[in-house]
């Protein structure tokens, strides 16, 4: 393995046999890059520290769960999570953290209190060898995903080994054990029992599942392996509406659901959340009113209600919402330039991200084979905006606070009058200049 000058010269003063396991050492074997290399050996967390802080003391260590026996050891800007080989208990409710834990000096034992036997295969830095108690080995070489024990006890121990299950299984192009996979459609619904930021994470690393080594689809192959073995209904319930519910067939290829997976499929990284949810509220329109109108103005607000759930912040809720309200802005090209500029200057931080979405919300519909009209003129009038000097906000004006206050301009309106001749200037190139911006501040001063 390529590991780290600092980890050798950790191993090499280390009294016991220390251990790269999980990840990296998966990742080696697959011909991947290493990135996170967590630890492992004998030593309890105490010896370890004793041990670093005499000998080693320009390393620095800090504990992060004393009851886990875990480390953060780092020197010269790289990390290593260190964890002292132990058998976990946990209780009945898959909530993660064990119940009770025994440090134990056994790497066997340590081996099959891990998840998958593929992230269960240790390397013995000192030693240059590979340990493999579980099979993952071989199972890396038949790309197989196979629980390191009885696959209903790993799965009900902390139910998110569901959702790691499905992401390894869609970055790494691996088909899962057939009695792994049939335990995690037994076992989906302990997925109630965990904490909203947790699903929330392992989701996020799902939709970017293409992204971790470059395997093409695999995030589509996520998404729709987290709808068939029933775990979407805790993570984006209302996307299984869409199953069956069909479109207008001049514009679609597909249901509801298979066009938003289209989209999804078309859309690049940044904004894979958004089309996910950019026609969540399709079918609710359709029970509701027997028609899809305004499925934009209401699926922001589902994605509201969506990603509040999943605690996402709230500039990431912003965000979205504000895409998925907008994803069907002048489709009909019918709004005038003027009224496309002022949209573009209110709404700069979505805008890239618009037209990305309005591309691959086309590509999705399986249809239309042309390009969108929509997508290729507010890029146009973006990009002419961009080159004009547009001011997008008041730090690109050429006036500032202490011209209204010149200008007798009240306290209360000189907001609005900022944002009024931000909102001329979107469209009128006149008052980009210091001296036209302050004629049209003297006009907006007089007819207050």
């Amino acid at each position: 393995m390529n590991i780290p000058k600092s980890l050798l010269k950790l191993a090499e003063k280390f009294p016991v046999p220390l251990y790269v396991v999980g990840g990296a050492v998966r990742d080696f074997l697959l011909g991947y890059p290493q990135e996170d290399f967590d630890i492992a050996s004998s030593l309890s967390p105490a010896e370890v520290i004793d041990f670093v802080s005499r000998l080693l003391p320009e390393y620095k260590i800090d504990p992060t769960s004393k009851k886990l026996g875990t480390l953060k050891i780092e020197f010269e800007g790289d990390s290593f999570e260190y964890t002292c080989f132990r058998k976990d208990s946990y209780g009945s409710d898959g909530r993660h953290l064990p119940s009770e834990v025994e440090f134990v000096d056994s790497v066997e034992l340590d081996s099959f209190r891990r998840d998958f036997t593929v992230n269960a295969i240790y390397y013995d830095i000192k030693g240059e060898e590979f340990i493999d108690y579980t099979g993952g080995v071989e199972d890396l070489k038949n790309k197989t995903l196979r629980a390191v024990r009885e696959p209903d006890l790993v799965l009900n121990e902390d139910a998110l080994r569901i959702l790691r299950m499905v992401r390894l299984a869609a970055a790494f192009d691996f088909k899962i054990e057939k009695n792994t996979l049939d335990s995690a459609k037994k076992n989906v619904d302990n997925l109630k029992n965990i904490a909203p930021e947790r699903i929330r994470d392992e989701f996020d690393k799902i939709i970017l599942a293409d992204t971790i080594v470059g395997i093409s689809q695999a995030h589509v192959k996520g998404v729709r392996m987290l709808t068939e073995i029933g775990a979407m209904k805790y993570i984006i319930p209302e996307l299984l509406l869409g199953i069956g519910m069909a479109q207008r067939p001049d514009f679609h290829k597909y249901d509801v659901y298979n066009h938003i997976l289209a989209v999804f499929e078309a859309s690049p990284p940044e904004i894979r959340l958004a089309a996910l949810l950019h026609d969540i509220a399709k079918p609710i329109q359709m029970q509701k009113n027997g028609n899809m109108y305004e499925h934009d103005k209401v699926g922001g607000e589902i994605a509201v209600k969506v990603m509040s759930t999943l605690r996402y912040s709230t500039k990431e809720i912003s965000f979205v919402k504000k895409l998925v309200q907008n994803h069907m802005y002048d489709l009909n090209l019918a709004a005038k330039d003027s009224t496309i500029k002022k949209f573009i200057r209110k709404n700069e931080d979505i805008i890239p991200c618009l037209i990305e979405l309005k591309i691959a919300d086309r590509k999705g519909g399986g249809i239309l084979q042309t390009e969108s009209e929509s997508a290729k003129r507010l890029k146009t009038i973006y990009e002419e905006m961009k080159k004009s000097g547009v001011p997008f906000n008041t730090k690109d004006l050429k006036v500032n606070g202490e011209d209204l206050i010149k200008l007798g301009i009240p306290p209360q309106h000189r907001s609005k009058a900022l944002e009024a001749l931000l909102d001329r200037g979107s469209y009128d190139y006149s008052v980009h200049s210091r001296d036209e911006a302050l004629n049209f501040l003297k006009t907006f001063r007089d007819n207050l």
